[in-house]
């Protein structure tokens, strides 16, 4: 038998398809009854191609197959067109499947709340643009009742159902009214190639001129009939859509502050982009969650399964640290999980751990006052319920960590993570070995984190540069603030209030000098808090020199005279 390739036979299955959508005519007239057509739907075959389907690496490493993903996922770059802004708010907060022809893809549910779904709303609600093709002047309101024969002469129910008739083959129309704006609908009907990459919908009613630019009826009274079909597709209506517009405009009046720029810092930080063809505005290139090739590495592998199952919180407030970004729930199937871990640990079930002997109690309550008194660690890590929220929880990590890792990391922190913002903190190796093993042993249980909210907490994207603004957003921001006005979004979390580097009457009293030390060394070398880290074994001096003109420039302030006279910082 000759077996076709992956390639043609996707290609031959969408001239199946429509074929089958005109009932294998050439017009649009009413003919012999039509064999539902069952779409090509990818089943997955190996670990890889779950990890594809779904879209891992487009979050986690780079992006794998984007145009595939791209050409699934609705085009958003023109959302305001298409969507009602309730259903937008709606699906957002609870995401259901939509289409059924695009193998294991999904939109998966990022736990917004009520503030943040409106943000995102403002922010897709404002993305509009203008076709590059003439469309008929659709003015005019058309026939329900003859809208609903249209339905059936064109064959739509071969792919559709409407109102409990048809094949759930692509999609369910019947909540059209609720979701679709009503130009949008006609302009779709009319040529849906325009508004959707590699559309599987033939335009059934026009086609184009010569040049692209205009379409031309295929039928007589074309324009009549997209006008009566919109018509009875709009008027399909979701059981519970006053319901739903109600709590949308109770939402977006009681929250007049949350305007499209917050939507879009949104957009950007759950990577949305991803996966939708969107503006240049959403985008921002970077990646957005840990290597999924060094997980293995690192995370033990039992944790992972559950945390698959039931995704929360591991770093609150964003993978690089006040971006935001989040892992969303796929709610997976068992089946999923499976290949996915498969695919991750490549059958090796991670068990081989160096053994760290458990400490004594005496040691455990060194360890304990230290962290409470003297090491900078609950600064970014939660602890026993308190502590910061830049890192995950210090509380029971052996269930989460390779003992090994979680060794290199305390030890050399830029080499077990590259790209971290964590500083190598200096401490004797004795104390070093008693923190790892404290850490490893403490069972304290972790109360399920949860993300911060995108609304009442700053988002901050770090950029690619290495200069002294790019280095204070990346490092300093998330607690002194961007502008250094001390409200970053871990700023709230901390016991001690952070300099406020925007403070020229503070600041103007402090020398270069001592701007130079606290940084290097931390917060205690200055009798500040000890939540501030050193910096030294993580930056350069000429770097850190950097970052105190970075502070001047803040403050607009200069440091006190008798400090300046011929002195240059070390």
């Amino acid at each position: 038998m000759c077996k076709l390739s992956y390639k043609a036979f996707f290609i031959t299955s969408i001239i199946v398809l429509q074929w089958a959508c005109t009932g294998g005519r050439n017009d649009s007239r009413v003919g012999t009854p039509i064999t539902p057509y069952k779409a090509l739907i990818s089943a997955a075959e190996s670990p890889k191609d779950y990890i594809d389907q779904l879209g891992c690496l487009n979050c986690h490493g780079g992006a794998t197959l984007p145009s595939e993903l791209k050409a699934k996922a609705p085009d958003l770059s023109g959302a305001g067109n298409r969507y009602k802004p309730e259903y937008i708010f709606n699906y957002l907060m609870n995401p259901t499947k939509v289409r059924n022809h695009i193998g294991l893809s999904r939109m998966p549910n990022f736990g917004f709340d009520e503030r943040e779904a409106l943000a995102l709303t403002s922010y897709l609600s404002s993305k509009r643009y203008a076709p590059n093709v003439q469309f008929p002047d659709f003015s005019k309101n058309g026939n329900v009742k003859l809208g609903e024969t249209e339905f059936i002469e064109q064959a739509c129910a071969t792919c559709h159902v409407a109102n409990g008739h048809g094949n759930n083959v692509i999609s369910d129309l019947s909540n059209m009214g609720s979701k679709l704006n009503l130009e949008w609908m006609k302009q779709f009907i009319a040529a849906p190639a325009v508004f959707q990459n590699r559309s599987l919908m033939p335009g059934l009613l026009y086609h184009f001129s010569t040049d692209s630019t205009a379409l031309i009826p295929s039928v007589e009274n074309a324009e009549e009939r997209i006008e009566n079909l919109s018509a009875y597709l709009l008027s399909l209506e979701s059981p519970d859509h006053d319901e739903q517009l109600d709590r949308y405009e109770t939402i977006k009046k009681s929250n007049p502050e949350i305007l499209v720029g917050l939507g879009q810092k949104i957009y950007q930080a759950q990577n949305c982009a991803g996966c939708h063809q969107s503006n240049s505005d959403g985008e921002w290139k970077e990646t957005v969650a840990p290597n999924l090739m060094t997980i293995k590495s690192r995370i033990n592998k039992a944790w992972l399964v559950e945390y698959m199952k039931k995704p929360h919180a591991v770093r609150p407030f964003g993978f690089y640290p006040g971006s935001g970004s989040r892992m969303p729930n796929f709610n997976l199937t068992e089946t999923e999980i499976d290949n996915i871990v498969r695919f991750i640990y490549n059958e090796d079930n991670n068990e081989k751990q160096t053994h760290i002997e458990a400490p004594s109690r005496f040691v455990s309550n060194k360890i304990k006052i230290l962290l409470d008194e003297k090491l900078p660690c609950l600064g970014c890590h939660s602890f026993e319920g308190r502590g910061g929220k830049v890192a995950p929880d210090l509380s029971n990590l052996s269930k989460r960590l390779n003992s090994d890792y979680l060794a290199s990391v305390v030890t050399n922190p830029a080499v077990a993570m590259p790209g971290t913002i964590m500083p190598k903190i200096s401490m004797p190796e004795k104390m070093r070995n008693q923190l790892i093993a404290y850490l490893l042993y403490n069972k304290d249980s972790v109360v399920e984190s949860k993300y911060l909210s995108l609304v009442d907490h700053p988002i901050t994207f770090p950029s690619a540069g290495l200069n002294s603004e790019s280095i204070y957003i990346s490092k300093c921001a998330i607690c002194h603030g961007e502008k250094g006005n001390a409200n970053g979004f871990n700023a709230a979390y901390l016991a001690t209030l952070p300099t406020r580097h925007a403070d020229s009457s503070y600041m103007a009293k402090r020398p270069d000098d001592t701007l130079f030390d606290g940084v290097f060394a931390g917060g205690e070398i200055l009798n500040k808090s000890h939540l501030m880290p050193p910096w030294g074994n993580a930056l350069s001096n000429d770097e850190i020199r950097g970052l105190v003109t970075y502070m001047r420039s803040l403050c607009n302030c200069r440091p006190p005279s008798w400090s300046t006279d011929n002195k240059t910082m070390k």
